[in-house]
């Protein structure tokens, strides 16, 4: 025994054994919307909404549309921001990037 633990694989489940898929994902963690100026004066603190985004295996956001829109202009923002937003692609089983759509939610906080 080598030490190195090449008998243990495929305990981890599917993911252990050699799946690299990954869901497209904004590379930014720390991905701020700017506040609605339709909601300056309400005494909300915190909103979300709901998008589509298709995104190609380059990154690059094809397309983007409003699923939830909370109102006050949340939505129009969403979309505002995710266009500006970098994307990390997603990948096939075999690791290769690849063009798909994902809904995601833009939080707003303040």
């Amino acid at each position: 025994s080598h030490g190195t633990g090449r008998g243990q694989r495929g305990l981890g489940g599917s993911h252990a054994a050699g799946n690299l898929s990954a869901q497209l994902a904004i590379a930014n963690r720390r991905w701020r919307c700017p506040w609605p100026t339709d909601a300056d004066r309400l005494a909300i603190h915190q909103e979300s909404a709901t998008l589509r985004v298709c995104v190609s295996k380059e990154g690059k956001l094809e397309s983007a549309e409003i699923r939830q829109d909370p109102g006050y202009g949340f939505g129009a923002a969403a979309l505002g921001c995710v266009e500006t937003a970098r994307f990390t692609p997603a990948r096939d089983r075999s690791g290769a990037a690849m063009d798909a759509c994902a809904t995601i939610r833009v939080r707003f906080e303040r």
